[in-house]
């Protein structure tokens, strides 16, 4: 069980990164081709919207359930600044929260991954019927939506830096807390067939996990060539760090 949980947080790390590369460059390509900013960031929405609606909705359900006030919602995706002005990265829509104690923050920013992983689990067991099948063409083509669907929760289920800065205060102290436990003869102990089943599910997730990593990066290479394509055509060259 362990080494399935350790391999998805390995995936999740290269989700991630695949996802912001993904958003900007195709916000990049979107805005070398129309030349309006505006313009640009509505068809990055219309793109995004699904999972920009689920990312959103989960922020909400997570302030409810823990009775933090919420404001604006949006779904319109912004260019956020980050590293102090030096560089750019497209935050897909944005809820207004009040103000709260970190650890209600932190459960608050991390609700969108949550829920996200939920789907895509339901998604793989539910909708893609013989994994072993995903070479066949006929397969990709069938399940297309499917998978799309996939590569949309993935690269919208992150939350921004602005979302999780309490993780920052809150990581540490549970990571203390935990170690402290361990180190005084704390063990957590589950049943066998309680083990069996969470490794099967840890399992599956990693396998459609790895599904959706690999349709990210294959639409990352896909929207880097056309940039890179259009680039040259148009004898113009825009760069969002």
């Amino acid at each position: 069980m362990l080494i399935h949980f350790l391999l998805l947080l390995f995936l999740l790390l290269i989700i991630y990164f695949l996802s912001r590369l993904v958003t900007a460059r195709f916000y990049t390509l979107l805005f070398l081709l129309t030349g309006r900013e505006g313009f640009s960031m509505r068809i990055l929405s219309v793109i995004l919207l699904l999972g920009t609606i689920v990312h959103e909705v989960a922020h909400f359900l997570a302030a409810t359930i823990l009775r933090v006030p919420t404001g604006e919602l949006s779904v319109m995706p912004q260019l956020e600044t980050i590293n102090n002005g030096k560089s750019k990265q497209v935050k897909a829509g944005h809820l207004e929260i009040v103000e709260t104690d970190p650890f209600r923050q932190t459960l608050i920013g991390l609700a969108p991954m949550v829920i996200g992983l939920i789907i895509i689990y339901l998604i793989g067991k539910l909708l893609l019927p013989d994994i072993s099948l995903i070479l066949n063409s006929k397969f990709l083509i069938h399940n297309s939506l499917v998978i799309y669907f996939l590569f949309i929760i993935s690269v919208t289920m992150f939350s921004s830096r602005q979302d999780l800065q309490s993780l920052i205060f809150i990581g540490p102290i549970i990571l203390l807390i935990l170690v402290s436990l361990y180190l005084i003869g704390v063990r957590v102990f589950f049943e066998e067939k309680l083990t069996m089943q969470i490794t099967v599910i840890f399992s599956d997730l990693n396998l459609y996990l790895i599904i959706s990593g690999v349709t990210d990066f294959l639409v990352l290479l896909l929207v880097t060539a056309n940039l890179s394509l259009w680039q040259k055509i148009l004898k113009k060259k825009i760069v969002l760090n």
